[in-house]
């Protein structure tokens, strides 16, 4: 998936969504004055939506805090909702305070109407341009290492399995021949030959488990539910706690979402049982009408959302990577401290179109 590439402010596509006539005007006039395009209008989120679900290609959203559907921050989180990726310039008539909240919330910045001039006008949008590019390639780079590094985990499974994998069989076979040549001869040698065997067969089994955890999800052994239900058999025997799958193993979807979502619920689970002592864990797949959602909730008592400097700030850190998965494959990542069995849940949520439905 390839980042959007936002052009200079001149070409950028603007969508302005205000309510008050004067402020449209002069907004519009300072943009014809730098030779930037007509933005488009809208004077409520609900008239927003009805464009964007018209014509998406928007690059810019000057946003007006007060409109007659939607007030502060929330309306921030509605454009969020409408263009995750596109960067937003808020319009306050309020205080410096109010454009804080915005920012922290997800605007790439903010000017009071008080202070709305052109020329900060126009260096606001070009900065919020500027930043989203970088952001935009940041991420793009991002997900070219995390691409190359799942393929380079993907080819060393391969040489496990089917190279090293074929010679310790192959010296299996060996051994086993061996201490049968000696049990006819009746050599004393031959518990030490069939230890041998056994030794070398163990290895196999720890090879191709080993190969299974550098690819966990692959399209020949029932994909992501198969490989989910593998995850939760290994994770009662290594952490000793009870854990549930519940997914529809009939849904195929594209193996790089699928090995995401396995690696987010690989996380939760770890979270859930080292930081939240957790005994019980319930891994879910649910495909709707327009998203793909992975839950993991568990009943412990939670994890701290900051990193533990005590750890070296272990603890932030697996969430920060399962943020950047679920943003990886075009999704987002929830994390709420107060789940209905008293623990976390954790939600990965992806939209059909990212997922490359199969069937």
């Amino acid at each position: 998936m390839s980042p959007r590439r936002l052009p200079e402010l001149t070409a950028a596509r603007i969508l302005l969504i205000e309510d008050d006539p004067d402020d449209v005007v002069l907004i519009q006039a300072i943009l014809a004055g730098v030779g930037a395009k007509r933005p488009r209008h809208a004077g409520s989120i609900a008239d927003a939506t009805r464009l964007i679900e018209e014509d998406d290609d928007v690059d810019l959203v000057l946003l007006d805090l007060t409109l007659p559907d939607s007030v502060g921050t929330r309306t921030v989180g509605a454009v969020l909702e409408l263009t995750p990726e596109v960067p937003i310039v808020v319009l306050t008539g309020a205080d410096d305070e109010l454009g804080l909240a915005c920012v922290s919330v997800g605007a790439q910045d903010y000017i009071a109407k008080g202070e709305l001039r052109g020329p900060l006008l126009v260096r606001t949008m070009r900065y919020a341009l500027a930043r989203a590019r970088d952001l935009a390639e940041r991420r793009r780079l991002e997900r070219e290492i995390l691409e190359i590094r799942v393929r380079e985990q993907r080819r060393i499974a391969h040489d496990l399995h089917d190279g090293l994998g074929q010679q310790l069989a192959g010296i299996a076979l060996l051994g086993r021949a061996l201490a049968s040549k000696l049990a006819r001869r009746g050599v004393p040698e031959v518990e030490e030959a069939e230890r041998l065997a056994e030794l070398i067969h163990q290895t196999i089994v720890e090879s191709k488990d080993l190969a299974r955890g550098l690819d966990p999800v692959t399209d020949d052994e029932g994909g992501l539910g198969a490989a989910l239900d593998d995850l939760a058999r290994s994770s009662e025997r290594m952490f000793g706690v009870s854990c549930e799958v519940r997914t529809d193993r009939t849904v195929s979807i594209d193996r790089e979402v699928a090995t995401h979502l396995y690696r987010i619920a690989q996380e939760a689970i770890s979270n859930a049982v080292r930081h939240g002592e957790a005994k019980r864990v319930v891994v879910e797949l649910a495909l709707g009408e327009a998203r793909l959602v992975l839950s993991v909730e568990d009943d412990g008592n939670g994890f701290p959302a900051k990193p533990d400097a005590r750890e070296g700030g272990s603890r932030g850190l697996g969430l920060r990577i399962m943020e950047h998965r679920a943003r990886t494959i075009g999704g987002s990542l929830a994390v709420d401290r107060s789940a209905p069995a008293g623990g976390v849940l954790v939600t990965c949520s992806v939209g059909r179109d990212r997922i490359g439905l199969e069937g």
